[in-house]
């Protein structure tokens, strides 16, 4: 894994929105939505943040087992995730309001804590939703709807006091799919 280690905790976000830009190529949507967090401070959580396979539960789990109160991805109980799969057209809009929404709750359950750490987050939702939109799988007027409320949520959220982004190669993160055993996320 690599982890980018920040001095100050305004560095974190600058170094995600660099990071954001310089693999998805796309500048100034994300730091425009992002600038809508809240500034007042920073809230008592690390964020982990990767693709799927990266190992994000793992090092949750390990900091789980230092006293951290850990909040998973909603995956598990999610309708919706295995339908998008298979028709990512049909259910691109449903699913990113679905993960939203949840990770809305999820950070607000998580902001009351001390020491929290979290498998994703809201911060990192809306590149997926545009992501998305820009390969046409979601259309314009369900991704405005989206940003729209996405913003609305973002302006209630502070900035983690860490923001951990893992990386690996796409070899070693289609290893651990294959290895959870999810039959759905094989087909990405």
């Amino acid at each position: 894994y690599s982890i980018f280690s920040i001095k100050a905790l305004e560095d974190v976000w600058f170094l995600y929105l660099e990071s954001i830009e310089e693999e998805y190529m796309i500048m100034g949507f994300y730091k425009q939505t992002l600038s809508k967090i809240n500034r007042g401070g920073f809230w008592d959580m690390i964020v982990i943040d990767g693709v799927v396979g990266v190992g994000k539960s793992t090092l949750m789990n390990i900091l789980a087992e230092k006293g951290y109160m850990r909040f998973e991805e909603p995956v598990v109980d999610n309708p919706i995730l295995e339908k998008f799969y298979y028709d990512r057209e049909r259910y691109s809009f449903s699913l990113q309001i679905f993960f939203l929404n949840k990770r809305f709750k999820h950070i607000k359950e998580a902001s009351q804590e001390k020491n929290a750490v979290m498998d994703r987050s809201i911060y990192g939702d809306v590149i997926f939703a545009k992501m998305l939109h820009d390969a046409g799988e979601m259309c314009k007027e369900e991704f405005d709807l989206y940003a729209e409320l996405f913003e609305n949520m973002i302006e209630h959220c502070k900035a983690p006091k860490l923001l951990v982004y893992l990386e690996t190669s796409v070899d070693a993160a289609m290893a651990k799919i294959n290895k959870r055993g999810r039959e759905y996320e094989k087909v990405v």
